[in-house]
């Protein structure tokens, strides 16, 4: 299984390609690499499938794209930072709302790079992004020919929780049968990271939290994660929408 140091080992960054010049030298000369990105869902593609060091805005860009474009980006409920820039002189500034801070871009970077998790968003401590999606699943011990039946709720790149009864340890490896996740049957490696009986669900559905191999991810993951990456989006702006409804609505009376 893959471990946080073989992953996001780069930042992304969200730039229109008329503002990317400002930051030339700072892309060209930074360790690790910075990705540029000039759209959101080309962007938040990219997050879904491989999880970022960071996630860096343009100032400009963001007006550009305004608040409904980029609700997404700023809800992703990941712990890696998502920060927002301007170019200076001194070599650019960065500010994060969660947690409130501000420094300069070279030392930021560097500083994160380096492991410095004061700029990660406590609130989460998931790194891959998770989409609501549904579907059946056989799943069985490794060298093991019983296979039991379960419901997946959510998934991402870096695993998925399953709703099943049937009783697991932490640590086991198993074999997944997707049924119906894409429109063809397939199965992969994994191993479960936690457990939960239903002795102890009486208000959360029992069932296992696996992890894939992300290195070797199945294509049929993948796939199922691009397919249905507009929904996701889809739904964090709609549910900003209907936030923005009742507050300029104000209390009833």
């Amino acid at each position: 299984m893959s471990t946080d140091n073989q992953l996001g080992r780069r930042f992304y960054f969200l730039c229109v390609e008329d503002r990317v010049s400002r930051y030339e030298e700072i892309i060209k000369e930074s360790v690790p690499e910075i990705s540029v990105f000039t759209g959101v869902k080309e962007l938040l593609t990219q997050c879904v499938q491989e999880p970022p060091l960071g996630v860096l805005v343009d100032m400009g860009t963001n007006l550009h794209f305004g608040i409904m474009e980029m609700v997404p980006v700023y809800n992703l409920d990941v712990r890696w930072p998502i920060l927002r820039c301007r170019p200076a002189k001194d070599g650019g500034r960065v500010m994060c709302v969660d947690p409130p801070r501000n420094g300069g871009m070279v030392e930021t970077l560097a500083a994160i790079a380096d492991g410095d998790e004061s700029w990660n968003n406590t609130q989460f401590a998931r790194k891959f992004i998770r989409l609501n999606l549904r579907g059946r699943i056989r799943v069985r011990l490794k060298g093991n020919d019983t296979w039991f039946l379960g419901n997946i709720m959510d998934i991402g790149a870096g695993g998925c929780f399953i709703v099943t009864y049937e009783k697991f340890d932490n640590g086991q490896e198993v074999e997944i049968e997707f049924l119906d996740l894409t429109d063809q049957e397939f199965s992969s490696s994994a191993r479960i990271e936690w457990n939960r009986s239903w002795e102890k669900s009486s208000e959360t559905l029992p069932g296992i939290g696996i992890t894939f191999d992300v290195q070797n991810l199945h294509p049929e993951i993948r796939k199922a994660l691009a397919n249905n990456l507009g929904r996701f989006i889809e739904r964090l702006r709609q549910a900003r929408r209907l936030q923005a409804g009742v507050s300029s609505a104000g209390p009833s009376l």
